[in-house]
């Protein structure tokens, strides 16, 4: 009986994008107040919260379960400290795949899933 609930593993890989790209968006944001914050206030500012780090620590997870490979942790921690040319994956064979963007983190995750 289909029920109409099951989404496809495409629609999943994509809602699963979008979701890294929200949590991205959403932690420059907070990064640019707690910055205005601390102008204002000095040392002793208030911090607005990055998302909350349990819900983010399993938002994380999942994503990671569902993109295989780590790859929402690796783009969303491991990436932004790679300088200014950005993550790269290197496969086993020396095919090098470069993570700099949700674009290029989207084209991965296809890759890995055809290779299956």
């Amino acid at each position: 009986m289909k029920t109409g609930f099951m989404k496809t593993s495409n629609e999943i890989l994509g809602k699963a994008i979008e979701l890294v790209d929200t949590i991205e968006l959403q932690e420059k944001q907070l990064r640019e107040i707690n910055k205005k914050l601390a102008s204002i206030y000095g040392d002793f500012s208030p911090q607005m919260p990055l998302c909350a780090e349990k819900l983010q620590t399993q938002l994380v997870f999942l994503l990671d379960s569902i993109l295989g490979e780590e790859l929402a942790s690796y783009y969303l921690y491991e990436r932004p400290l790679c300088g200014i040319n950005g993550g790269r994956i290197i496969e086993t064979d020396g095919t090098e795949w470069p993570i700099t963007t949700l674009d290029e983190l989207k084209e991965y995750c296809e890759h890995i899933r055809t290779a299956q």
